[in-house]
């Protein structure tokens, strides 16, 4: 996501003399960036969602996952919420005096070996941290698509399940996932099968570009987040499930202050 290209439709252009340094998009997500939100507290992808991935699309690759028993022990803590650790070295006391040390968590080793040109020299790591979108300059320069073509796909492909011409979901659907997976084979699925096949491909293709609000609210369906034991990944204080029925929970607010002083506002 760090670099336009043909298939973007319409996309934000950032420029290191046109940003909003701290308060940028990439500042908050990119596993590149040395502001302090990415380095601490990385952007990662729900494991159950990582999970659904196919092992043949490439899109899996842009998260880091537990491979091993050894794995799972580093990125959680006794507790099962996930922990951060160092990507090069680990502060510890020692005789009194605290000393960095090489880092020996394999989850972190294995980050810096295969993804050390997408991560700061501070980052920490994370499970199933994200590497899709980095910036191409600190601490959150990068630009940003809006509406990209696989977005139009999806959107299509969902509304000709609601239409009955499940042949052309399924064709729609096939020419949008294949590129990126060569395995994929066009499916045969039909009903809600299908409809479910196009929510998935739309969850994990479009993640992180800002319509996950949007089509649960448009579907109705809740947000379920659940924890480590649960057989999810979330820390304690965002393992939380948001149904449709929750009202403001699904609505951005006005604030009351600019109701109180903007008259045009009713």
């Amino acid at each position: 996501m760090s670099v336009p290209n043909n298939e973007w439709i319409w996309g934000v252009y950032d420029a290191g003399d046109q940003t909003l340094h701290y308060f940028s998009f990439y500042a908050y997500i990119a596993s590149n960036s040395n502001a302090g939100a990415c380095c601490k507290t990385p952007v990662a992808i729900s494991r159950e969602l990582f999970e659904q991935i196919p092992a043949t699309d490439e899109r899996k690759m842009l998260y880091l996952a537990p491979e091993t028993d050894d794995e799972w022990a580093d990125a959680f803590t006794a507790d099962g919420n996930p922990r951060a650790s160092l990507s090069s070295n680990d502060q510890k006391t020692v005789d009194g005096k605290k000393v960095n040390q090489p880092y020996a968590g394999t989850l972190a080793v294995r980050a810096k070996s295969k993804y050390g040109t997408w991560l700061d020299a501070s980052s920490q790591i994370y499970p199933y941290m994200q590497f899709k979108f980095r910036n191409i300059e600190n601490p959150g320069v990068g630009p940003f698509p809006v509406i990209r073509a696989a977005e139009m796909y999806y959107t299509e492909a969902e509304a000709d399940c609601h239409l009955d011409a499940e042949t052309d979901a399924q064709q729609l659907l096939y020419d949008v996932v294949s590129p990126r997976d060569a395995a994929y084979t066009k499916s045969t699925k039909t009903g809600d099968d299908l409809l479910a096949e196009v929510k998935l491909y739309r969850r994990f293709d479009l993640w992180g570009e800002g319509n996950d609000w949007f089509d649960y609210k448009r579907w109705g369906e809740p947000i379920v987040r659940k924890r480590k034991a649960q057989g999810g990944s979330f820390h304690k204080d965002f393992a939380v499930t948001i149904n449709p029925e929750d009202g403001n929970a699904w609505t951005w607010m006005i604030p009351e202050k600019e109701t109180d002083y903007n008259d045009a506002i009713e």
